[in-house]
């Protein structure tokens, strides 16, 4: 008796089986023909599809227009019990009829191309705006890569150069933009990509020259605290404005030096001199240092001598003489 019912059981879970995966198989010549039929319903229904397209541009919800666009057609079919539900994402292509799923996936493709090129079109749009802003506004560009070169560029004391004050300075400046010029929300983003792409530009051009009168002031600063790098000082900028004599700090072994960089054309005077003697002071430092690409006057080198200023000359700056 216990053999028949085992037999029994077994039969029937083998008929459920074969049943379950005969009926989870499409002959490939349904499948064909379910394909057929899709590129026909698209043709047919062109004008419901492009209803759609038109769509993806505007809403910003665009992950259920496939889905609402097989339902209008469907409806449109007299395939009501076929249709999705409207709106909402849902799981309605697992849903969908096997022999519907060609043209479900056949939408959702033609959808998803349209989105594909809606978000170029506006990333283009968004790239020429941001290009032309920053074309306007030039002068604040400029500036701000200069301002970002003399902190980014300093060298922290593990050896590296200070990204981490790139993105506040870009924040910054997208203030100083915006109190310029017309600046959209929805632009923020790629402006802070232009941005930062821009200054990443600028810091890769801003490389020491072989002739050191070629150097612009940034440039001929940048290249002064490198080489103090170099010679292993920790070097820190200070304010563009309000600096008080002082360029860089440099600190190596305890002690703490002021900079004050001048990149002139003729000699160097009294005044440079006497600004190092005020920062000296005013940042409580160890010596006050003067580096210039040029030379000293004679009146400068006075001053110095009495007031103990070091005077670093182009001459000592091409042999590298910084310590």
């Amino acid at each position: 008796m216990y053999i028949g019912i085992l037999i029994a059981v077994l039969s029937i879970c083998w008929f459920l089986f074969h049943k379950k995966s005969k009926s989870a198989t499409i002959p490939s010549a349904a499948v064909a023909r379910a394909a057929i039929v899709a590129e026909r319903l698209v043709v047919k229904h062109q004008p419901i599809i492009a209803k759609y397209v038109v769509r993806v541009e505007h809403d910003l919800r665009n992950h259920y227009l496939a889905k609402d666009c097989f339902r209008e057609i469907m409806l449109a079919e007299g395939y009501e019990k076929s249709a999705p539900s409207y709106g909402g994402r849902g799981d309605w292509e697992s849903e969908t009829p096997d022999k519907l799923k060609p043209l479900a996936a056949r939408i959702k493709q033609i959808v998803e191309a349209a989105e594909k090129e809606s978000s170029t079109k506006k990333e283009k749009i968004e790239n020429e705006t941001v290009a032309a802003l920053l074309s306007r506004n030039n002068e604040v560009v400029n500036r701000f890569c200069e301002i970002a070169e003399r902190k980014v560029s300093t060298i922290d004391g593990y050896g590296d150069e200070k990204w981490e004050l790139l993105k506040p300075e870009v924040a910054l400046c997208i203030k100083k933009l915006e109190q310029r010029d017309s600046v959209a929300f929805s632009l923020v983003y790629r402006l802070e990509e232009a941005l930062e792409e821009t200054f990443r530009q600028y810091h890769q051009a801003v490389k020491p020259t072989e002739h050191l009168n070629n150097m612009t002031g940034v440039e001929f600063e940048t290249y002064v605290a490198r080489l103090l790098t170099k010679q292993g000082y920790v070097v820190q900028g200070t304010p563009t404005t309000g600096d008080q004599g002082a360029d860089l700090i440099a600190q190596k072994n305890g002690k703490k030096i002021i900079v004050q960089v001048k990149r002139y054309a003729g000699r160097v005077g009294n005044k440079a001199v006497q600004e190092a003697i005020s920062a000296l002071a005013y940042y409580k430092a160890d010596e006050a240092w003067v580096v210039t690409n040029s030379r000293f006057t004679f009146s400068a080198e006075q001053l110095a001598y009495k007031a103990n200023v070091r005077l670093i000359d182009g001459r000592e700056l091409s042999d590298s003489q910084l310590n």
